[in-house]
């Protein structure tokens, strides 16, 4: 049984050399969306203080094809899997949710009491990019760091092909490709920011979208969306996301 605030890695059944690895997120306030003036967000941004009650984990890194492939929902034999370290990009909403119940049932007994895995909601996805603070680590594109290089993959280093996971700098929570090789699923419903303060905001109303976080190793670093608080969205059958796993507690997403 996991213990609360501990980091883990969880080995796959017959894989342990490829273990989905946690970080423990504890909760606290943020301000989420885009304060920086000089980048050029749209208003679906715009900035609201948001409170998170509950501690979570984050996958340290994006789930990757060789880690989808040794997890057995298909009853695939061991010779045709694929291990390749990139991340897995072509998962619908739809097929990635089923994966998180999949997940569920598989490892029930390793979880506490309440607590599930589920795509992340998008201030869970900030609040680690962000490591809790209001802009760390959303580049500013008009004034980007000399070493962009060393933060993530995007259409002038990549070669327009995704890269293997955590071969770029983490942010100082230990996260890894949080920004550029490929987007990532979040569990919200897309829809506007609330424009008070909340408590543990997450996107319900839409049906038709849902909300797509990060950027893509085919977008420029001069492009706006190359910021951790840009957000766009699809429809849930669109099969051109990535997913970051998250463990919380499921009360939350009912």
């Amino acid at each position: 049984m996991l213990r609360i605030q501990e980091n883990f890695s969880l080995e796959i059944d017959n894989c342990p050399e490829f273990p989905l690895e946690f970080i423990w997120s504890e909760p606290g306030t943020f301000i989420m969306g885009c304060e920086n003036e000089n980048q050029p967000s749209s208003g679906l941004e715009s900035p609201f203080t948001v409170k998170i009650t509950h501690g979570y984990w984050l996958a340290k890194f994006m789930l990757t094809e060789q880690q989808f492939n040794f997890l057995d929902i298909e009853q695939k034999s061991k010779e045709s899997i694929n291990t390749n370290p990139i991340p897995k990009l072509n998962f619908s909403w739809f097929e990635a949710m089923n994966l998180c119940s999949w997940l569920n049932k598989t490892y029930f007994n390793l979880l506490p009491q309440s607590y599930g895995f589920s795509l992340p909601a998008e201030i869970e996805w900030e609040y680690a990019a962000k490591c809790g603070k209001v802009n760390s680590y959303s580049f500013d594109w008009k004034n980007l760091p000399d070493d962009i290089n060393k933060w993530g993959w995007f259409k002038e280093n990549s070669n327009q092909v995704p890269h293997p996971v955590g071969t770029k700098n983490a942010n100082p929570w230990g996260f890894f490709d949080m920004i550029g090789n490929g987007f990532e699923w979040c569990y919200d419903a897309f829809e506007e920011y609330p424009e008070e303060e909340t408590v543990d905001w997450i996107g319900r109303k839409s049906k038709d979208f849902k909300t797509l976080r990060s950027s893509s190793y085919k977008g420029s670093f001069k492009d706006p969306s190359f910021r951790v608080t840009f957000r766009t969205y699809v429809p849930p059958k669109t099969q051109m996301g990535g997913l970051r796993l998250a463990i919380s507690q499921r009360p939350y997403f009912d």
